[in-house]
């Protein structure tokens, strides 16, 4: 199979096609079958397990819980999404003018859990005026009310902070609508809890319109238009290179299709076994390292540390451990992908093309998570009653890194840059799209190239996703995009393409994360 331009040129000798009586030894010759090395079928059993195991731990984690010191809606992704959408009106409402048209379109927003409705509240009385925000509050304690003993049947009781909220946010407004702008009735304890339940919204709600600190609420404002002009910009940019990534996708599957796409992967050896025990060993020791870290309390300061030395340490020795199998470390380097590629100044060029090419996976990815959302909600529905009025809505949860960004200084941003853009693609493209692939290259082998590659690939991609802590409603996305990568690994050979889209992936996210969500 030939390269993209070898495609567009005449064929040398060497580059013809093989015939199959050329690979024939001769006559006299006896073939022995290289001693396989490892097992697989153990290995398997070992990585299965660990699998559920991660699943069930990051579940058993998630409903946890948050400590004392973090904020109440430090495990809801629906009040972050709220802030966001909350940030993109207000700065449409600054720019045009129009904040009572924007506001009768919002409607829609004043749903989910408690926080998500005491930030609506906060969003009415920018848009609409404290009158509206006090009708706001008194709907949402009528509805409260009314709900009390459900809410005590299902668990979901108002903290402390939220009954509190709800007094502040009432005297807040009250004050505002007497013409007391700088809102007398707050305390300093007051006005530090709006701030650290509501974030932005917080300082939004105490900074009015006619308020005694016009640059605050301007900078507030600023911080809104901001976000606003980000999105569409975002939203504008991000059409064509998708556009472009969807083309340069077809392409790629015609040349693949059509046999014209040179591969860089070329299974038939007898190692593929050790390299299913190197990727067991490497989730064991990674899990285990973190997993067992949690439950030190003097180590929660040191998670980052903590995450970066297990991923070195689990990715040295997975890799010695082929070496110690008797496999030389010049054919695992081959095998894995951990070279520079054919053309090795290229190849990082390649990698942004292929995460554009990406992206129009991802989009399905996106599709489906949609899809099971809906259809979580309807299973619940069926089988459990009508959800709580107060629920939060059904959607993936966020990774755990995100809130950790939205309230950090710089140094610990900058440990999750590297962390996130160099040793997780460092790390994760090497075990999963470099020895986990390659295992299943080599064990698929005689279902023929394209059942091969197929199957390789959804397996690789659903491992990577599930044992991600977003929770099963966002597996669609994460194996989208490791599909996308699988495919640049089988294409190139070598991780380098694969790496270079990771981080790019990862950085994109926690830029994004930080200019959205950051205080």
């Amino acid at each position: 199979m030939h390269d993209f331009d070898d495609a567009l040129s005449p064929g040398s000798p060497e580059d013809r096609p093989i015939a199959p009586d050329e690979l024939a030894p001769p006559p006299d010759v006896i073939l022995v079958e290289p001693k396989k090395i490892g097992h697989p079928v153990v290995a398997w059993i070992a990585i299965v397990t660990l699998v559920c195991l991660i699943f069930v731990v990051r579940i058993v984690i998630s409903s946890m819980e948050p400590p004392e010191d973090e904020s109440t809606h430090a495990k809801d992704m629906g009040f972050l999404v709220m802030s966001l959408q909350a940030k993109y009106v207000v700065g449409l409402a600054h720019l045009t003018s129009q904040g009572t048209s924007v506001y009768t379109s919002l409607q829609s927003l004043n749903t989910g859990s408690v926080d998500q409705r005491l930030a609506f509240v906060v969003l009415a009385g920018e848009l609409e005026g404290p009158a509206e925000a006090g009708k706001q509050l008194e709907n949402l304690q009528k509805r409260l009310d009314e709900h009390k003993e459900k809410l005590k049947q299902s668990g979901e009781v108002l903290t402390p902070d939220q009954k509190r909220l709800l007094e502040v946010l009432g005297n807040l407004y009250r004050d505002y609508e007497d013409g007391d702008m700088k809102a007398s009735s707050l305390s300093e304890k007051d006005r530090a809890l709006l701030e650290a339940e509501l974030g932005w919204l917080g300082k939004l709600a105490l900074a009015p319109a006619k308020g005694p600190d016009p640059a605050t609420r301007q900078a507030i404002l600023d911080s809104a238009t901001r976000t606003f002009i980000a999105v569409i910009a975002t939203f504008f940019l991000a059409l064509p290179v998708g556009f472009l990534g969807f083309v340069g996708l077809v392409v790629f599957l015609i040349f693949l299709l059509s046999g014209r796409l040179r591969t860089g992967i070329h299974p038939g050896g007898a190692r593929g076994g050790v390299y299913a025990e190197s990727f067991a060993l490497y989730l064991f020791i990674f899990s285990a390292i973190n997993f067992g870290s949690m439950v030190v309390p003097a180590a929660r300061e040191w998670m980052l540390t903590i995450s970066t030395g297990a991923a070195i340490l689990s990715l040295v020795l997975a890799l010695a451990w082929p070496v110690l199998r008797g496999v030389s470390w010049k054919q695992v380097r081959e095998d894995v992908g951990f070279n520079l590629g054919r053309r090795p100044a290229l190849e990082p060029v390649i990698g942004v093309g292929g995460y554009a090419m990406t992206l129009p996976i991802l989009a399905v990815g996106v599709l489906i998570m949609i899809m099971l959302m809906v259809l979580a909600g309807g299973v619940q529905q069926l089988f459990g009653g009508a959800p709580d009025e107060f629920s939060p809505k059904t959607a993936p949860a966020a990774h755990p890194i995100v809130f950790v960004l939205i309230n950090s200084d710089w140094w610990t941003r900058l440990q999750i840059y590297v962390l996130a853009c160099i040793v997780a693609p460092l790390v994760e493209e090497t075990m999963f799209r470099g020895v986990l692939y390659r295992h299943l290259r080599e064990a698929t082998a005689r279902l023929g190239f394209f059942l091969s590659m197929f199957l390789s690939c959804m397996v690789v991609s659903f491992i990577f996703a599930v044992i991600h802590p977003q929770g099963l409603l966002a597996v669609p996305v994460l194996m989208a995009l490791a599909f996308g990568f699988n495919l640049v690994r089988e294409w190139r050979g070598t991780l380098v393409p694969g790496m270079v889209a990771h981080g790019l992936n990862n950085g994109l996210v926690i830029t994004a994360t930080i200019f959205l969500f950051g205080n």
